[in-house]
């Protein structure tokens, strides 16, 4: 069964409610999985987003706990239930979600309980399981676990990464005094990396055994023809829809009929923008997709003629990897879309008064049924009464924007990055946020060391 609810706030729909599943029917109730809900769709960016949490739930007598959401548009595609791999950094706008999780303990002695999680994205496949038991009898106790992560990236070549733990031990009055795990982890293709680690742990006696072995070759992706990027930019600006009018803040007042012109209808306060999504503007790449640049590097900027208004950049969403060399750790670090400049905006708010004209006004009058016209001179005292009292004067904009006061819509701050300390997580650029991940990226690179790139509101200072 579903509920749900659907309010518009322009430009925004939202959809609130609550998915029941119950089987085999409502008395026996074996399996009783409720979810709330709630979906957003952005109607000018445009994005949808989808958020979900399973509350009051169960499997027999076993409680079911977890969470899911969904992005899509703006800084790219995620599907994730129950989170994401522990090497990959998601978009800042997918907020951190619980495992799918099922405790089944039998009673308070034994404990069992597993996790779960898959995502999905545009570019990766990630599923994970944590599954442990405990036995507490007091004196003695049990902890065994099993942890599998695996993550397959598509781009910019296919390459996988399965890692698993599992283990046991055995604890007397809190000291171990047996104990077994296996550590293993497979990479590749091209080249292929198997690693393992096993010990066996007996009142003062450890035995540990390991291996690490790399082979094959290094399936580099196939070199392709080198790619100008000036010309991919040109050509993205000459695609339809590359220009486009951008109306002022707020404004409402004014909107252009539908045309079949091939023109471009510019508000008397608005702006003309030229964006495209083939290459990021005003940074230095090495590569578009799987093909390197002309000269090995490229930086493509913009700027308008002379004589046109003063222009401001342009922001967009771009895959880094796409453009600029990483390692294999920064590829699943970054952030899956980074902003950078797309193309630019301009316009101005200047007004041009034209020379005084001089024209003599008058109106006409209709009477009503009988069709009757009169015409005279225009009224000044007339006019102003028409101005208190007329269609315009009792509109609901003209009343919200006279009576609503201060602007009250939510705004999203930009996302913003920090650099830490790989070890301990702990700040290490003085307090300076960065706008973006490149910019951070940077700073990292010149603090030197084991670093890290994470979204500014994951740092506590």
């Amino acid at each position: 069964a579903v509920e749900e609810h659907f309010y518009l706030l322009w430009p925004l729909l939202l959809i609130i409610g609550r998915l029941r599943v119950v089987t085999p029917d409502e008395k026996l109730a074996i399996v009783d999985i409720k979810v709330d809900f709630l979906g957003v769709i952005n109607f000018e960016e445009p994005s949808f987003s989808f958020d979900a949490s399973i509350v009051q739930s169960r499997v027999a007598a076993f409680p079911i706990t977890g969470d899911m959401a969904m992005r899509a548009g703006g800084p790219g595609f995620i599907l994730s239930v129950g989170g994401v791999h522990p090497r990959f950094t998601p978009p800042a706008n997918l907020p951190k979600l619980r495992r799918i999780a099922i405790d089944i303990s039998p009673n308070r002695i034994t404990k069992i309980r597993a996790e779960a999680y898959l995502a999905i994205t545009s570019n990766t496949f990630q599923v994970g399981l944590h599954a442990s038991l405990d036995i507490d009898a007091g004196v003695a106790s049990i902890h065994g676990w099993l942890d599998f992560d695996a993550l397959i990236q598509w781009e910019p070549k296919f390459s996988f990464s399965i890692h698993m733990d599992i283990g046991l031990e055995l604890k007397v009055g809190g000291r171990s005094i047996a104990g077994v795990s296996v550590d293993l982890l497979l990479e590749g293709p091209g080249p292929w990396h198997a690693k393992g680690d096993a010990s066996i742990h007996i009142f003062f006696f450890t035995v540990h055994a390991g291996f690490e072995v790399t082979w094959g070759e290094d399936d580099a992706v196939a070199a392709e023809a080198e790619i100008d990027a000036s010309a991919r930019v040109a050509a993205g600006l000459s695609a339809p829809g590359a220009w486009a009018a951008v109306a002022p803040a707020g404004d409402s007042w004014i909107t252009f009929r539908t045309t079949n012109r091939p023109d471009v209808g510019v508000h008397p306060y608005g702006q003309l923008s030229a964006r495209q999504q083939a290459v990021p503007i005003g940074v230095p790449i090495t590569r578009i997709g799987r093909s390197h640049v002309v000269g090995g590097t490229a930086t493509v900027t913009l700027a308008p003629i002379a004589g046109a208004p003063p222009a401001t950049a342009a922001m967009g969403q771009f895959a880094a990897s796409q453009f600029i060399d990483l390692a294999d750790d920064e590829k699943l670090s970054r952030p899956s879309f980074e902003s950078f400049q797309d193309g630019i905006t301009f316009g101005s708010m200047t007004t041009v008064m034209s020379s005084e004209q001089v024209s003599t006004a008058d109106y006409e009058t209709v009477f009503i049924p009988d069709n009757h016209r009169r015409r005279g001179p225009f009224d000044l005292l007339l006019f102003a009464h028409a101005l208190e009292v007329g269609a315009i004067a009792r509109s609901g904009l003209h009343f919200a924007t006279l009576n609503n006061g201060a602007d009250q819509r939510v705004t999203l701050a930009d996302a913003s990055f920090r650099v830490v300390a790989a070890d301990t997580m702990t700040s290490a650029d003085a307090g300076t946020a960065f706008a973006s991940a490149t910019a951070a990226y940077a700073a990292a690179g010149a603090v030197g060391g084991r670093m890290l790139v994470v979204s500014a509101h994951e740092v506590a200072d």
